[in-house]
């Protein structure tokens, strides 16, 4: 049972968001009200930029990973950790 919903995360994806934004937006906030926070999640996997996203006022992002590793070279491991 959850007792504060401040401790609540939902994560979406941006596929959820382009498909029917205006309405996503209005439970975003009716949910924000009650105090949920919000995470865009796997962004850059999908059509949407960042310009897009930020309206929504994600309290964070996670970055999909396909944009953080290089495939081919060593400075993507780098980057993994």
């Amino acid at each position: 049972m959850i007792t504060s919903n401040r401790r609540l995360t939902l994560e979406i994806t941006e596929g959820v968001l382009i498909s029917n934004p205006d309405q996503a937006q209005r439970t975003i906030n009716d949910l924000r009200k009650a105090g949920v926070r919000f995470s865009l999640d796997d962004f850059g996997c999908g059509y949407a930029g960042i310009g897009a996203m930020r309206k929504f006022g994600f309290d964070s992002m996670k970055i999909d990973r396909s944009l953080v590793c290089s495939q081919t070279g060593t400075r993507g491991k780098r980057s993994q950790g």
